[in-house]
């Protein structure tokens, strides 16, 4: 299990760790400041689950989650000290999992991680090791990429989880 943390306040990332390391000791972690790196990270890394802050000293959170968005579905937990309604509805509906706002239970944080990992890991494939080929079509679990025939095809969350489901 690997966590992807977008987050500036190096003392949050450290807790976020500390609270793992004693409650879930085998969750890695990969952690940056930058947005723009954060995007790049995902690709690369590969996280199962991403926890991304809004206020990032190179580029908004919201604009990380659309990029992020733009070729894979990982969980994403947003974790902000934006707590206005209308910043949690867009976050909601640009994508994120779930929003949990500062300051925070770790508690709560990892709960919410399970949570999300659940709904969506409900079929028992593991993500980021597998794919299947059936035909012309193609499940990349790691990416979350569907492929027909070499076209991509573009799946909300809840296609996502309800494909994951049914593989």
């Amino acid at each position: 299990m690997k966590i992807l943390i977008i987050e500036d306040d190096l003392d949050i990332v450290d807790t976020i760790m500390l609270i793992f390391e004693i409650s879930w000791p085998e969750v890695k972690f990969v952690s940056t400041i930058s947005g723009i790196e954060s995007i790049e990270l995902v690709k690369k890394e590969l996280p199962d689950a991403v926890i991304l802050d809004l206020g990032l000293p190179d580029m908004d959170g919201m604009d990380v989650l659309q990029h992020i968005r733009q070729f894979s579905y990982v969980p994403v937990i947003i974790l902000t000290a934006r707590t206005q309604p209308d910043s949690i509805v867009k976050g909601l509906e640009a994508g994120a999992d779930d929003y949990l706002t500062k300051p925070f239970d770790p508690m709560v944080l990892i709960a919410r991680i399970k949570s999300v990992l659940r709904r969506i890991n409900t079929s028992g494939v593991t993500y980021g090791k597998e794919s299947l080929v059936i035909g012309g079509l193609t499940i990349n679990f790691a990416s979350h990429e569907v492929t027909l025939r070499g076209n991509q095809i573009k799946l909300t969350s809840t296609e996502w989880s309800l494909l994951n489901y049914l593989v």
